[in-house]
């Protein structure tokens, strides 16, 4: 082997190298893109759905202590839970 022919599978080398870099770059800005769009997501039904009943939920504890200050909150509660299990027969696809 010549000296040309040493430089130039070293730069082939490192063409293929920076294309494999390119690529593992590539795969992390998707992998970074879809993180912060679900991201998006979640903070938009946190803002949309669940920052007000919070919100219903403090007023009425606010409510309870200031004019009911004697009644416990587990004596009665706000929420009750009435069903503890689930009719799966009511969500089978059959």
């Amino acid at each position: 082997m010549n000296s040309y022919q040493i430089w130039d599978v070293i730069f082939k080398g490192l063409t293929s190298l920076g294309v494999v870099a390119a690529l593992i770059t590539a795969c992390i800005g998707v992998s970074k893109y879809r993180y912060e769009k679900n991201r998006d997501v979640y903070v938009k039904r946190l803002n949309e759905v669940y920052a007000p009943l919070y919100e219903l939920l403090i007023k009425q504890e606010t409510f309870r202590k200031m004019y009911f200050p004697d009644r416990s909150i587990i004596a009665e509660p706000i929420i009750t839970l009435t069903h503890t299990r689930l009719n799966w027969e009511r969500f089978s696809p059959y």
